[in-house]
């Protein structure tokens, strides 16, 4: 106990005169030696405040998942993705809920969890489109087209009983791959753009699945995209 007492409030307080080697002392007891490679992270605090949302990919829970991180991969790890900061956390084994770890980004590759792939940017866009920085979903990767998904979420913020409440809705965006060419999508105008061959056939599918569009976006473009790519199979068949 206060081994890890001693490893919050040197965390806690990063910049100050603090030295000490229980953060070392800490992950070789809680994480394991194998695994020290991950010690590298700051302390993760969450500041905000929530009524009914949060910031977090689906559960504001940790989750087993798994990574790849300094060329190594790492399983059974809990795991917590932070979308509006874009960060993810690691959870080391015998810790709180409150208590988190952010990844190095910089060595960071992939990771999976809730059983979605997610990868760094830097290995899937170019520099036309380099603002997009973070990690991506690997949602759907056919013969001939691949639908990426950037999650994120706008905050809007209000006070309540003297205290300030942070409420966090999905604002997230679509990234077509065909032809090597990478395009970020938000319309259907912008999806007919790239497959100006199935004009009619995507307006049709749009009419047809208007209701799941509003409802669940991201399903609604796997699916089209699964689509686009079956057309583009059957013409590269005939």
């Amino acid at each position: 106990m206060k081994l890890f007492l001693t490893f919050f409030f040197c965390s806690f307080f990063y910049y100050s005169n603090c030295q000490t080697n229980s953060i070392e002392d800490f992950f070789d007891a809680k994480i394991g030696i194998e695994n020290l490679s991950l010690n590298s992270g700051l302390l993760y605090i969450n500041t905000f405040l929530s009524e009914n949302t949060h910031q977090y990919f689906e559960t504001n829970k940790y989750t087993i998942g798994t990574i790849t991180y300094d060329n190594q991969n790492y399983s059974n790890l809990k795991l917590k993705y932070d979308i509006f900061k874009d960060l993810l956390l690691v959870n080391p084994e015998g810790s709180t809920e409150n208590f988190g770890i952010i990844i190095n980004d910089l060595k960071l590759k992939n990771f999976s969890i809730l059983n979605k792939k997610f990868i760094h940017s830097s290995l899937i866009l170019n520099d036309s489109i380099s603002t997009q920085k973070g990690y991506f979903e690997e949602r759907f990767i056919g013969k001939k087209t691949s639908l990426y998904i950037k999650h994120k979420k706008f905050k809007t913020e209000f006070i309540k009983e003297q205290k300030k409440i942070s409420e966090f809705e999905n604002d997230n965006e679509y990234l077509i791959v065909f032809n090597s060419e990478k395009n970020i999508i938000s319309s259907k105008k912008d999806v007919i753009k790239i497959f100006k061959q199935f004009k009619k056939e995507i307006k049709k599918f749009y009419d047809e699945n208007n209701s799941l569009f509003k409802s669940n976006e991201d399903f609604f473009y796997e699916k089209l995209l699964k689509f686009i790519d079956e057309k583009l199979k059957n013409v590269s068949n005939e």
